[in-house]
């Protein structure tokens, strides 16, 4: 039976933890089989746990075993243990919403869904995570990859920081390093109008944006529709978008196995 190269190792990690002299376990049948976390705190744990399969888990961001919150887990793109944050793919979900309900998140799960900025902020300060982002538009896909991403606490109002970027998209998110999060109830950007409200959405806004994800589904008015500037401008409302984060350390893992 196939199995990804990151479940090959979570296997090898067991039988070292088993064999190691001074720490030989007292079930060593759960130890190779059972799950090797027993509350993941994002979806790389899940995965290392022998899911495999992208789809909806139980996560527990922070570690906070009280605190279970569920999420989409994308298994398969670019080694998986992706958890994604948002999606935008039909328009059945209204994204023009309050700060309430950004906070908390909303939607679907299996569809277009938010999963909320208090749970970003819980996952981010656990560890180092990088951020993915896919679009799609007909048959054309693109990327963006960026080394860093980092969500704030409330007091911040979830202020954003962004890595380094790679990919095929182009590079419109670092305009928004630094930036706290603004709703059309909830004005933090820096523009003399309120961004979120002229644009039909919710971002870390600045002066106004270079990526609106969150925009009117459709939309093909000036900055107004699902954007990402560098890819395919302002005035074209892209169909299918995720944003997706795992921790840094699982990537370099997997480039230590390539170049092995």
């Amino acid at each position: 039976m196939w199995m990804p190269p990151v479940i090959w190792c979570s296997l090898i990690f067991r039988l070292i933890v088993l064999f190691s002299p001074g720490n030989l376990l007292e079930h060593p049948s759960k130890a190779m089989f059972g799950k090797l976390y027993k509350n993941p705190k994002d979806c790389s744990q899940t995965l290392l746990n022998g899911e495999v399969t992208s789809g909806q888990y139980t996560i527990y961001p922070g570690g906070d075993e009280n605190l279970p919150a569920p999420v989409y887990c994308d298994m398969t793109t670019d080694g998986g243990g992706w958890v994604v944050f948002l999606r935008r793919q039909n328009g059945k979900l209204d994204f023009y919403r309050n700060w309430k309900n950004y906070t908390n998140g909303f939607g679907d799960k299996n569809d277009e869904f938010w999963l909320g900025l208090m749970n970003l902020h819980k996952i981010t300060a656990s560890g180092q995570y990088e951020l993915r982002v896919e679009l799609r538009d007909g048959p054309e896909t693109a990327y963006a990859q960026y080394d860093k991403f980092y969500v704030g606490d409330q007091r911040s109002r979830y202020k954003i920081q962004i890595g380094a970027y790679s990919g095929t998209a182009g590079d419109s998110m670092t305009y928004h390093h630094n930036r706290p999060f603004s709703t059309f109830d909830n004005d933090n950007d820096i523009a003399v109008t309120n961004c979120a409200l002229s644009y039909k959405g919710a971002f870390w806004y600045k002066n106004c944006h270079r990526v609106n994800l969150m925009g009117r589904y459709g939309d093909n008015s000036h900055s107004k529709g699902i954007n990402w500037f560098h890819w395919k401008g302002h005035e074209h409302s892209i169909p299918f978008a995720e944003m997706k984060i795992r921790p840094v350390n699982f990537r370099n893992l997997e480039g230590r196995r390539k170049r092995s």
